[in-house]
């Protein structure tokens, strides 16, 4: 078991002369992601910590996630997702997603487990889910298991290039072509469609901004998942969208997520 931690900014190396904790790092243009190997997850609080306390001007921290090396994700339904190595060559079934290690976010996080689980509770209306949108798709994980749920028109969004990029290579991998997943590099201002489905796992207070939005861009009896906000804030998100349209709330490991339909 590892704690990631992706780091971007011009003084990095510096920071990285402050950590007195032993990590791998992995580089490229954009990012340094350090590895730091877990005995327990009592572990992560301590390295966060240290992490605050030595990040120099100019340095940000954009993830930090859990990676259990090698074991699948199982979801409800038999569906599940597996992460596999440059070097890999997979064969995902049906009810698997293969998404090849990088950068972007998506996976292990607890975040990004929720919406996977709140989308496994829409299998029984997925014939009514014509059209969706992942926005902040990260590593495509959302927007690939959408489609394996048999979605027909889905388009993936995010501003950062590099994810844009591995999403495009996790599709791929996936069996799925640009016409099948749309990736679009870009923010919510690059879509002017109404969806059945829109799901958001980003950091909280870009969410909180667009909520209103997000519910406009819903048609009626559309579905809203939404995560990246802590579990206390979970009931003002839920208000923020509406209350009387909400369905489920989730919370795993501090983090809240919850599923919302348009009336």
């Amino acid at each position: 078991m590892r704690l990631e931690v992706i780091l971007a900014g011009e003084a990095i190396e510096e920071t990285l002369q402050r950590i007195d904790r032993n990590f791998s790092i992995e580089k490229d243009d954009w990012y340094h992601k350090l590895l730091f190997p877990l005995r327990d997850t009592e572990e992560i609080n301590h390295i966060l910590k240290i992490l605050d306390s030595v990040l120099v001007q100019g340095v940000q921290v954009l993830n930090t996630s859990i990676v259990l090396e090698q074991v699948p994700l199982k979801l409800p339904c038999d569906y599940r997702v597996s992460f596999v190595g440059p070097g890999d060559t997979p064969s995902p079934n049906k009810k698997e997603v293969i998404l090849k290690k990088g950068l972007s976010f998506g996976g292990y996080h607890s975040t990004t487990v929720m919406c996977m689980e709140l989308l496994m509770e829409l299998i029984p209306e997925r014939n009514s889910l014509k059209k969706a949108l992942d926005l902040g798709t990260g590593n495509g994980i959302l927007a690939i298991m959408a489609k394996r749920l048999e979605i027909e028109d889905i388009c993936a969004v995010d501003m950062d290039l590099q994810s844009c990029i591995e999403a495009r290579h996790n599709a791929i991998i996936n069996g799925y072509n640009r016409d099948e997943i749309k990736i679009v590099c870009g923010n919510e201002d690059c879509i002017k469609d109404e969806f059945d489905l829109i799901m958001a796992n980003i950091i909280f207070h870009t969410l909180e901004g667009l909520i209103e939005r997000l519910t406009y861009m819903l048609r009626t009896g559309g579905y809203l998942i939404i995560s990246g906000f802590l579990s206390p804030d979970t009931e003002r998100f839920a208000r923020l969208a509406g209350k009387n349209g909400l369905l489920t709330t989730k919370e795993k490991e501090g983090w809240g997520a919850l599923l919302w339909q348009k009336k």
